[in-house]
């Protein structure tokens, strides 16, 4: 029987069925993952917490596999679910509305860049969109 908790974080509804759970952390007690479930900036929380455990097994002789707060915060700063799992503990939290991913632009800057060293300005600018 599994008798650790779980906050799991989701991109989608943790009750909708979709399989989107991005990550998840395990906790020892109720307490202790309430804590994190319940903060105000709880993504933030577990991004320090994984730091944490890293620096830990770092001073054991483990190997490196670091992962900033900052880079944690740009893959899972956004995440919009929350979920509570342990023994007879279901609970979703929402943090924020799911927000739309911004376009990825970078291929049309590489496909102008090629278009203009082949066809000067208007290659570029055409590619671009702005012709």
């Amino acid at each position: 029987m599994h008798n650790k908790y779980e906050i799991n974080l989701w991109d989608d509804d943790p009750t909708s069925g979709a399989d989107a759970c991005s990550t998840g952390f395990e906790f020892e007690t109720e307490t202790e993952a309430r804590a994190f479930f319940g903060a105000a900036d709880p993504i933030a929380m577990l991004a320090a917490r994984r730091e944490a455990e890293v620096d830990s097994k770092l001073a054991r002789g483990a190997a490196d596999c670091r992962m900033p707060v900052a880079k944690f915060m740009h893959y899972w700063g956004k995440t919009p679910w929350l979920e509570l799992l342990g023994p007879d503990v279901h609970e979703t939290r929402k943090l924020r509305d799911p927000q739309p991913e911004e376009p990825d632009t970078e291929w049309q800057h590489e496909v102008a860049m090629q278009q203009g060293m082949a066809f000067g300005c208007q290659g570029f600018n055409e590619a671009m969109g702005y012709e």
